[in-house]
């Protein structure tokens, strides 16, 4: 069981980077349940960690909670590295779409002070997503369209989540009065975006 969980949490993570986000969470359901039997509380919060992200991207904003909340009960804190990053953030992302603007900002510091210990790429690029719509709903246009720029220029980022990092832009651009950038950024985004 414990080395059926680690390949059950690989497989979630390469499904969750490739944006196949439904994929990712049977995937990490799986690993969670396997980490359960095995015992291996880091690999079961591993497991949640990355399961409370897949299911804040995909909408599902309250079983986010409520996993985010069992990584958080089940590490300790030794423990609390890379689960606990896709947690948070996964948490701050439910709070941004709530519009609880000062929650999600905490967790987003919470997020990058473990993230600066043991970086995650995926899991970075989507706290700068959810840093960069704070930042539109804070009404900092500014700040949004450089937190955006940042996430771009650290490492490569799967094309599904650089589609949504340059609608937010296209968005930033638009709400900051620049029209031709936020065209141009749009125009980026391709016709499958909101825009």
């Amino acid at each position: 069981p414990d080395i059926s969980a680690r390949v059950l949490s690989g497989r979630g993570a390469v499904e969750l980077w490739s944006g196949r986000l439904d994929e990712a969470a049977r995937a990490l359901d799986s690993g969670v349940a396997a980490a359960t039997v095995s015992g291996s509380d880091y690999e079961r919060a591993d497991c949640l960690g990355h399961l409370a992200l897949a299911e804040a991207l995909r909408g599902g904003l309250c079983r986010a909670a409520d996993l985010a909340a069992q990584v958080t009960a089940l590490t300790t804190d030794r423990q609390r590295s890379h689960a606990n990053s896709a947690a948070l953030v996964a948490l701050a992302l439910v709070h941004m779409e709530r519009n609880e603007l000062r929650e999600a900002h905490s967790g987003l510091k919470q997020a990058d002070a473990l993230l600066s210990v043991h970086p995650d790429r995926l899991v970075g690029a989507v706290a700068s997503l959810v840093a960069a719509c704070c930042g539109l709903a804070d009404g900092r246009p500014g700040a949004a369209a450089e937190t955006v720029a940042r996430a771009r220029c650290r490492w490569p980022i799967p094309p599904w989540l650089e589609q949504r990092l340059t609608v937010v832009e296209s968005r930033a651009y638009a709400a900051a009065g620049d029209m031709r950038a936020a065209f141009a950024a749009a125009e980026r985004a391709g016709r499958d975006s909101s825009l």
